[in-house]
């Protein structure tokens, strides 16, 4: 809804229309406005933006003139060939001002601008006076404010229109905020991810923690497997029972088989585990396996299936035995036989 601006004039009549000149600087960067007269000042006052600077007579009557500035842009940017232009149109805009030589001109931010219901037409204060700069306009330069003059434009006759050309711009700096918003959260987003890659390239050594490279990884999982291989290597080879220590071990197949079976008791049936489920989880981290509950599950079940396996072909191996040894008894005490 639009503020309403429905400044009394001396005649009686209300004054709802507002002309705005605009004027461009020499740097066309910079775009130069004003108001006809004090009545559309108060337009001016009102939906001035952020970015504009205000020029005024100090101490004398005169035009409100605004610089817009670029987004980017403070106070202390501006050249200063563009204050003088900015000056010398306020004074050639000042009654009293345009007579006289040396005047002071004050300039400062829009939003440094005060305004109050007290205050009479086109009236303002300030609120920090120390944010104002002054500068002196030894005397009017034609060639600056005729080239000004040329390009002077009128546009924005009604309020509604500054007021709807400020709500734009207000608009666009909260999509602007939300988009950039959007843009943080995302870089975050990938930064978080980078790191959880580089941590889980991480390597432990004597030094602390390092990050391993593609080769490095390759390097690493062989020293692993070679570390494995070795580890198998070293058991015994004949003379012991398959126990699930050797079986958790064991799961390439490498071990040699036992002579003689395990007591039946403690083979078929039972389910025992002689490792704590601490010690399956390290021989499952070392094998590579992981620690979960399904995976250790999947250790146990295949150890016992080697184990299984490994006790059958010992008790066959017995049973064969047996069977020799009573087929060379039959033989001997055979009819005949020596």
């Amino acid at each position: 809804r639009v503020p309403p601006l429905n400044v009394a004039r001396p005649d009686g009549a209300r004054h709802v229309a507002a002309m705005v000149f605009y004027f461009t600087c020499s740097d066309p960067r910079y775009t130069i406005y004003m108001g006809r007269d004090k009545y559309e000042n108060e337009s001016l006052i009102a939906y001035g933006w952020p970015e504009d600077l205000w020029f005024h007579v100090d101490g004398h009557s005169s035009a409100h003139v605004y610089l817009r500035l670029p987004k980017d842009q403070a106070i202390s940017d501006v050249p200063d060939d563009i204050v003088v232009e900015c000056a010398q149109l306020t004074k050639l805009n000042s009654i009293a001002g345009c007579k006289l030589n040396n005047v002071k001109i004050v300039y400062c931010m829009w939003s440094n601008l005060r305004k109050t219901g007290d205050m009479a037409t086109g009236q303002i204060g300030f609120h920090d006076r120390s944010a104002c700069r002054y500068i002196t306009i030894e005397k009017r330069v034609n060639e600056i404010v005729n080239r000004l003059n040329k390009t002077k434009l009128e546009d924005h006759n009604d309020p509604v229109e500054l007021y709807e050309l400020r709500k734009a711009r207000d608009r666009a700096e909260v999509d602007a905020g939300k988009d950039a918003t959007r843009g943080l959260f995302r870089n975050l987003a990938l930064e978080r991810e980078m790191e959880r890659a580089r941590l889980a390239t991480r390597v432990e050594t004597v030094y602390g923690w390092e990050n391993m490279d593609e080769d490095e990884l390759e390097r690493a999982d062989q020293e692993q497997m070679d570390r494995i291989m070795a580890s198998m290597a070293s058991l015994p080879a004949r003379g012991r029972s398959v126990r699930e220590v050797d079986l958790c071990a064991d799961l390439f197949g490498d071990l040699a088989e036992p002579r003689e079976p395990e007591p039946e008791n403690d083979v078929v049936g039972g389910g025992q585990v002689d490792l704590t489920p601490d010690e399956l989880a390290a021989k499952a981290a070392i094998i590579g396996v992981g620690s979960g509950a399904n995976q250790m599950e999947t250790l146990v079940q295949v150890a016992h299936a080697r184990r299984a396996e490994a006790e059958a072909r010992a008790r066959s191996k017995a049973e064969d035995k047996a069977r020799r040894k009573e087929e060379a008894e039959a033989a001997t005490t055979r009819p005949g036989a020596r």
